[in-house]
């Protein structure tokens, strides 16, 4: 139930990001874009694949800076693995990922398929979040599976920081973030900072509320505004231990 109504807080913000982002990248789309790329088949699974490539620095950059964190932190809370997980994610993670999307419209992509691809990209990464399935072999050496997406979820120390990709393994394999499930090591899933309940508001705004907390309490000015994009662990230097 609780990552069932995190998801439904998730999904009526959807309707504010899809109206931003026909917004947005419409205008660039229409006045900035270098090429025209007509939808068929062969353009969207380039599309498909390049929303994967610029996912996967989004999705690593979303374990390492403070605000992308924020986001990205109430998918992580569960300290369970099943598909409703797969549904738990927070108000402002869909809106932050759009930030990165947008040199699409330059190339040419229309805004409308580029939408519709990335719900596409998100369902094809839907199917990862479970404990039911094993090793694939074969298809792990290019695709992720629910192997390697259960590692990411992991907060064992062997674990931490692993597999970002949502399609394709190849991306971690490529950039040095790529960990196989060991069979002799459970994982062990949820977060540090666990918001300590089953309330879909505390879910989304647990991290938002730290970083509210030391932002206060810093003497500088400077810390108030930079905790925010520092990376994971920085605190204010007043407040560092």
């Amino acid at each position: 139930m609780s990552s069932f109504g995190t998801a439904l807080l998730n999904q009526m913000m959807n309707l504010v990001v899809a109206s931003l982002v026909f917004v947005t990248y419409g205008y660039m789309w229409e006045h900035w874009r270098f090429f025209t790329i007509q939808d068929s088949t062969l353009s969207f699974v380039i599309l498909l694949i390049s929303i994967d490539f610029l996912f996967y620095w989004f999705h690593r950059w979303g374990h390492s800076i403070n605000i992308l964190w924020a986001a990205h932190m109430p998918h992580h809370s569960s300290e369970e693995m099943n598909l409703l997980v797969g549904l738990r994610a927070s108000v402002t993670q869909r809106l932050f990922s759009f930030s990165v999307f947008w040199p699409l419209c330059l190339v040419g992509f229309k805004p409308e398929t580029i939408y519709m691809a990335t719900g596409v990209q998100l369902f094809l990464g839907y199917w990862h979040h479970t404990r039911l399935i094993g090793k694939m072999p074969g298809f792990e050496y290019i695709f992720n599976a629910p192997s390697y997406h259960r590692v990411h979820h992991g907060v064992n120390k062997k674990y931490l920081d692993k597999n970002f990709g949502e399609i394709f393994i190849i991306w971690d394999k490529l950039f040095g973030t790529y960990m196989p499930e060991d069979p002799n090591e459970e994982v062990i899933y949820g977060v540090f900072n666990h918001p300590k309940s089953w309330n879909p508001i505390d879910i989304n705004f647990c991290f938002y509320k730290i970083l509210w907390k030391d932002c206060v309490a810093a003497d500088s000015w400077w810390d108030k505004i930079r905790i925010w994009f520092m990376p994971l662990g920085w605190r204010p230097r007043n407040l560092a231990k």
